[in-house]
């Protein structure tokens, strides 16, 4: 077992993380870390570290974990970044400090409708787009909108 968390660690340091996903061994490393020796001793070694990931309480530090939803019941907490954001909206109301000002030219036909659908679409995929802050009890809350159709 002492060669496969060496190897595990050797793996870890070059940024190749991995981890069993039904029984089988994934991995996700940069361009061209995951060199034909690597990939053959991963090969060699796979049923070795699939039992060691599997069983091993160092797991942790190899293994990538599926980002789970959380529940949207009952007031939501602001993180600490949106916490500073509001606090910074009650001190100074209806400034624009953090807004981000963009001008795009686009040359050719535009079909209006398409890019309202796809903005929209954005926006019915991405719940943070939906998202505003209300205060309850003199506290930050998110208000998570279950719909948002902007039109053009």
């Amino acid at each position: 077992m002492k060669d496969i968390e060496s190897f595990l660690e050797y793996l870890r340091k070059i940024d190749v993380r991995l981890w069993v996903d039904n029984d089988y061994l994934r991995y996700s490393a940069p361009k061209g870390a995951m060199t034909t020796i690597l990939l053959t001793q991963l090969k060699q070694q796979k049923e070795n570290i699939i039992e060691y990931l599997n069983k091993s309480s160092s797991n942790e530090s190899y293994i990538v974990r599926k980002i789970s939803p959380v529940c949207r019941g009952g007031d939501l907490c602001l993180s600490f970044s949106q916490q500073r954001l509001w606090l910074l909206d009650q001190l100074e109301s209806q400034q624009c400090i953090y807004n981000i000002p963009v001008a795009l030219q686009l040359s050719g036909l535009l079909l209006i409708e398409k890019l309202e659908k796809s903005l929209n679409e954005v926006i019915r995929r991405h719940e943070i787009l939906r998202t505003t802050f209300t205060s309850v009890d003199g506290k930050p809350k998110q208000v998570i909108a279950s719909s948002l159709t902007i039109p053009l």
